[in-house]
């Protein structure tokens, strides 16, 4: 600390501000800031979101390019046929598809007045989502992070297995909007879980490191699509495979943060010194320190409440918070969604230009790293939208299937995903402890309102108006970020004012 002359008080240093509030952690006192059992957990937390990955990125092969042709009419007789050309009086189609032998357009006829529908099916998962990440978040606020996370991975996995055998359409749905209402669980709890098992100093890459993970699976949907011949192996696949995540997670411990906000001193000592020996830390001390922890949100006169989402608008502020979160969520939701699913109908290869995209997810996550460390969040999310507003208005004047449209939706995907980075840092750090689920999973809920209107606007007949769209969007978004407060650097609350 520094003396200021002529001034009877010390003047704190960043540095030791910093140092401070690393020290005065309990969760750093007691298991570590980031032990082995916070690696493994927070792996864990982080792979799990490749299921959400897979269920909403999962459409761009499913609904890929599928070429159609009439192949008998009504009356029985031959004509000569255009390809991909609708006729009233046709009684069968065949189809071809570049990605899989059958195409959920083929499955169920998704063509001419049809057509629309396979927008619809992304839009039934996203609104899943919408509904996941609040109303999952809200039971995890209530009963605990890890349960709720398990909750949200065998939601998704029941129905990602089931779906493939849907007798049709409409049931399909139904399986897609359940399999997105628990990854809308898994998008949410899953960075919160994270965020609340490490020390203050590795909070910015606890939270990062499950969308760092979500640019590697969906690389991992281009490489099964390629050896799967139909859509309902693609799919069984990835089901299948999100078992293995449900079992690991059975074995991961409770968020201590969550314990201790609702006053499960016992439990929290008892977790937390399993931690610590697994660390292979003392633990003489644990009971103490937790204790501690307790009493001093005891001594700010909080009980422990039931919330409910109208706590999220209990407060002027808290509602200012919520209602820009929601819409900036929104900005995020329709670009990252809308300009990923617009890149892959630009005319370029499909098994290039999907696993490019993850590629790109993983950098521009990455990049959320060192803007986490050392940018002020605000600052971050203006100006990674503002790169995706430009990019996307150099993307009209450009033609479909030249290699400069993939260089202008790379970089967008590379700041949208950096945007994200910072987004799930920063909407985590508005609220307290009791409400962090629950905000986030508004702000989250938000994000899945503007993915389930990015493919009608991806889908648009003419291009320039899809990219006009999107370079519109995140201008708003990025001037709607300034209206909220900065939480750089300050102490995530354990209570609500």
């Amino acid at each position: 600390m520094k003396l200021k002359t002529g001034i009877n008080k010390y003047i704190v240093t960043k540095t030791q501000s910093e140092k401070n509030k690393y020290e005065d952690d309990y969760v750093t006192n007691t298991m570590g800031a980031f032990g082995y059992l916070q690696a493994l957990a927070c792996g864990t937390g982080a792979l799990c979101r490749s299921i959400t990955a897979w269920n909403t990125m999962s459409i761009v092969f499913l609904t890929s390019k599928t070429e159609f042709a009439c192949t008998k009419f009504k009356d029985g007789l031959s004509r000569r046929v255009q390809n991909s050309t609708c006729y009233e009086d046709c009684a069968e189609y065949e189809y071809n598809s570049v990605v899989f032998r059958e195409t959920l357009i083929s499955t169920f006829g998704l063509i001419c007045d049809r057509a629309w529908l396979v927008s619809f099916t992304q839009t039934m998962t996203m609104f899943g989502l919408a509904l996941g990440v609040t109303g999952l978040g809200w039971l995890s606020d209530r009963f605990g992070r890890q349960k709720a996370l398990l909750l949200s991975i065998a939601t998704s996995f029941i129905f990602m297995i089931v779906a493939p055998f849907a007798p049709n359409y409409w049931a399909y749905n139904i399986c897609r909007f359940l399999a997105g209402f628990g990854s809308g669980g898994i998008m949410n709890i899953g960075v919160v879980y994270n965020m609340e098992m490490v020390g203050p100093k590795y909070r910015e890459i606890a939270g990062i490191s499950g969308l760092i993970a979500d640019g590697f699976a969906i690389m991992l949907l281009a490489a099964v699509a390629f050896h799967s011949s139909t859509w309902q192996t693609f799919f069984l696949f990835f089901g299948l495979l999100s078992i293995l995540f449900f079992v690991v997670m059975l074995f991961m411990p409770e968020s201590p943060r969550w314990l201790v906000s609702q006053r499960r001193t016992e439990q929290a000592i008892e977790m937390v010194t399993k931690v610590a020996k697994f660390n292979r830390l003392n633990t003489s001390h644990i009971r103490e320190t937790v204790s501690k922890a307790v009493e001093e949100l005891d001594t700010e006169h909080t009980e422990v409440q039931k919330r409910t989402l109208l706590d999220l608008f209990g407060t002027l502020e808290l509602a200012k918070v919520t209602t820009v979160t929601c819409l900036v969520g929104f900005v995020g939701g329709t670009c990252y969604f809308g300009i990923h699913h617009y890149a892959t109908l630009l005319g370029l290869d499909i098994f290039i230009i999907v696993p490019l995209m993850g590629l790109l997810q993983a950098v521009g996550n990455i990049l959320g790293a060192p803007l986490n460390k050392y940018a002020r969040r605000k600052v971050s999310l203006f100006c990674t939208l503002v790169i995706v507003a430009i990019m996307m208005t150099v993307l009209i004047f450009i033609p479909d299937g030249n290699w400069g449209c993939a260089a202008t939706t790379g970089i967008a995907v590379i700041f949208t995903s950096g945007f994200f980075g910072v987004y799930y840092i920063f909407v985590n750090e508005l609220y307290p402890t009791p409400l962090r689920s629950m905000g986030a999973g508004m702000g989250c809920g938000g994000a899945k309102v503007g993915a389930m209107v990015a493919p009608f606007i991806a889908n648009m007949q003419t291009h320039w108006m899809s990219s006009t769209i999107l370079a519109v969007v995140p201008f708003v978004g990025a001037a709607l970020c300034l209206l909220l407060p900065e939480t750089k650097g300050k102490k995530m609350k354990d209570t609500v004012d």
